[in-house]
C-alpha cells in the first residue's frame, strides 16, 4: 500500500509546495563530506595534467619534487615535475641531469647549449649562492640528461 503519498520516484524530493523535483546532487552520486574531502586530496587539473599523471603510472613519465630555489621563478621549492625521456635537448628546454659528482642526485636545470662536449646547464636565478650548474662542473654529458620537464604541478 501506497499511503497517501503515493509512490516518490527514486532520486526527488518534494517541494515545500508539494511538487516533485530532482535532486541532481542525489543522481549524481553526491556523498556530501566524503566527496569533499576527495576533492582536496586529487585537486582539479586541466586535461593534459590527467595525461600526463597517466602517463606517470604507466612508467613513461618520472615524477619529480623540486628543492631549492635555483630556478625560480619558473620553478618554486615543492614545485612536482613530470619528466619525459628524450633522444636529444634543445637550447630553453628545463631538463633533469644526474650530478656528474654526485651521481645519486638529480638537477633541474635549463639547457644554454649544446656542442660536441655535452649540454651547458644554468640555472635561473643565477643570484641563488647555492645554485650548482655548469659553471661549478662544466658540460654535462647528453647521456646522463634523464629527461626534459613536460608539465609542472605547483604546491
Amino acid at each position: 500500500m501506497l499511503g497517501s503519498q503515493g509512490a516518490r520516484e527514486y532520486g526527488s524530493r518534494r517541494r515545500p509546495d508539494g511538487s516533485d523535483r530532482r535532486d541532481p546532487r542525489h543522481l549524481l552520486g553526491h556523498q556530501g563530506p566524503r566527496r569533499r574531502v576527495l576533492h582536496n586530496l586529487i585537486p582539479p587539473l586541466p586535461a593534459a595534467s590527467w595525461r600526463e599523471l597517466v602517463l606517470v603510472a604507466l612508467g613513461r613519465r618520472q615524477r619529480l619534487r623540486v628543492t631549492g630555489a635555483s630556478m625560480e621563478p619558473a620553478l618554486h621549492e615543492g614545485d612536482i615535475v613530470l619528466v619525459e625521456s628524450v633522444q636529444s635537448v634543445a637550447v630553453g628546454d628545463v631538463v633533469v641531469a644526474i650530478h656528474p659528482t654526485r651521481r645519486q642526485l638529480r638537477l633541474v636545470k635549463r639547457v644554454e647549449s649544446v656542442d660536441a662536449e655535452g649540454v651547458i646547464v644554468m640555472s635561473d636565478n643565477r643570484a641563488e649562492m647555492n645554485a650548482t650548474d655548469s659553471r661549478t662542473f662544466g658540460p654535462v654529458p647528453l647521456s646522463d640528461i634523464e629527461g626534459r620537464v613536460s608539465s609542472l604541478l605547483r604546491r
